[in-house]
């Protein structure tokens, strides 16, 4: 877990968060060549989330906004959420598979929310009822609320993790390429996630060129180069050449 320390000021572009046990971890989370330089200086985890509400906005650049939790509202509509005894922010929203006719219904009955993962979708490999076929489309629909249709899904290796947190438990864990579409708002000290209304119809990005790519270090350098060309895609080109 880390070593406990005792701080006696944070300060965070401003905001004094009443917060003074931290523990002492290893936080380089993204690392080249992956990333473009290691991440992170620190985590602010659920004892900041449990008493803030933070708005993340992806344009016209990435930020998060922290307001007043009294009396706050936001236009959009909400999903209810609460947290898990391991201390993760879930909600009781399934993913179920797109197309029921092509096999058995696949259906997981809770879900994570995690700001530090960066992809749309992450099954816990754990659950044997996966089938290991990628090309299924997953819909995400919590009561009421359909979040995402017509989406991708990862299932984890086992010993690799696209987030910050470990994904243990019967969940799936829903990231970023989902919540960073518009602005999403968790409004955790009242039980909520807040989406926009416009955020919900926005597509999510997908790589529909056949070609997968990936950063490598050579004599030093970051270099891009391409891991592999899918038969049957666009790529088809590039390999017959």
């Amino acid at each position: 877990m880390g070593v406990p320390i005792q701080i006696d000021h944070l300060d965070i572009s401003g905001l004094n968060p009443r917060l003074r046990r931290f523990f002492a971890v290893e936080t380089e989370l993204f690392s080249p060549p992956d990333s473009v330089s290691t991440c992170c200086d620190g985590i602010l985890g659920a004892d900041f989330f449990r008493n803030h509400v933070l708005e993340f906005r992806q344009e016209p650049l990435p930020v998060v906004l922290v307001w007043s939790r009294s009396g706050f509202w936001f236009d959009g509509p909400w999903v209810e959420v609460s947290w898990s005894p391991e201390g993760y922010p879930v909600s009781g929203c399934q993913v179920t598979r797109q197309d029921d006719k092509s096999g058995p219904v696949i259906s997981l009955d809770s879900v994570r929310w995690d700001t530090a993962s960066d992809s749309t979708v992450e099954l816990n490999p754990e659950l044997r009822k996966i089938p290991k076929d990628l090309n299924i489309r997953w819909k995400l629909q919590c009561p009421n609320l359909v979040i995402a249709a017509d989406i991708a899904a990862t299932i984890l290796e086992n010993g690799k993790e696209n987030s910050a947190v470990p994904n243990k438990g019967p969940v799936a864990t829903v990231g970023m390429k989902i919540l960073g579409r518009g602005p999403v708002v968790f409004d955790l000290p009242h039980g909520r996630i807040w989406f926009s209304k416009s955020s919900l119809n926005t597509l999510i990005s997908e790589n529909h060129s056949g070609v997968s790519l990936e950063y490598v270090f050579l004599k030093g350098d970051r270099e891009l180069q391409v891991r592999d060309l899918r038969r049957g895609s666009r790529a088809d080109p590039l390999i017959q050449a």
